[in-house]
Formats: structure tokens, C-alpha cells, sequence
């Protein structure tokens, strides 16, 4: 959703800069954005299951650590 804002003839830049920001902080797009910004993009299935197997390696090893006494 863009937000077209022009200058008006004869409008002094302060205050169309001031009339802008009024516009774009009403509109939400701010708030939308900055919430997107540190969103994290889901994983799809193959990393998920190198994730898996990758934990259930380094269970398995540290178990197997354990068991011998060195940890």
C-alpha cells in the first residue's frame, strides 16, 4: 500500500515535511515495518530435519561422553 504525498505549490518544505510524517505515522506503515524488521523467516522442512538429526547427534555424543567419564 504506497503512500503519494506531494508538495503543494508554494508550500514550504518544513512544513510539508511536517504534513508527511503526520500522513505516513497515521497510516500505520511505521509500525508495520519496524515490526517485520527482526521478524525471523520460518524454516523449511529439509533444515528442520538437519536441525533434528544434527541435535540427536550431539545427544547422542555427549551421552556416550558421559558414559565413558569424560565428561
Amino acid at each position: 500500500m504506497p503512500i503519494t504525498i506531494r508538495r503543494r505549490k508554494g508550500e514550504n518544505i518544513t512544513t510539508f515535511l511536517n504534513r508527511a510524517s503526520k500522513i505516513i505515522k497515521r497510516s500505520g506503515v511505521l509500525i508495520e515495518t519496524r515490526k517485520k524488521k527482526f521478524r525471523l523467516s520460518s524454516q523449511n522442512e529439509r533444515s528442520k530435519k538437519l536441525s533434528a538429526l544434527h541435535r540427536i547427534k550431539v545427544k547422542k555424543e555427549i551421552e556416550d561422553k558421559r558414559k565413558k567419564g569424560l565428561l
